[in-house]
């Protein structure tokens, strides 16, 4: 899959820009969100009741769909184009 290709028209080498930036800054976004739902820090809960945040989860879940929505995003805009037999064009 080549995102900048030559071959390419201008408008869809900058849409791949922007996406896999989009793809880069969600798969940190849920790494984080990952990270603060795991490792509880313990001045926010002094009591030790344990129980996980619904909007971290919620986050979470929003994080891991966006993740999701923009790699077939960049999948389906960048997949190989075919012929009659089947065979890729490259």
């Amino acid at each position: 899959m080549n995102l900048f290709d030559r071959d390419k028209e201008l408008i869809f080498r900058i849409v791949n820009g922007i996406l896999l930036i989009w793809f880069v800054a969600a798969i940190v976004f849920t790494a984080s969100s990952i990270i603060n739902l795991v490792i509880a820090d313990p001045y926010v809960d002094p009591y030790g009741q344990g129980g996980m945040d619904v909007y971290q989860i919620r986050g979470l879940l929003g994080s891991i769909a966006n993740v999701i929505i923009v790699g077939v995003a960049l999948f389906l805009i960048n997949k190989p184009k075919r012929t009659e037999d089947n065979k890729e064009i490259k």
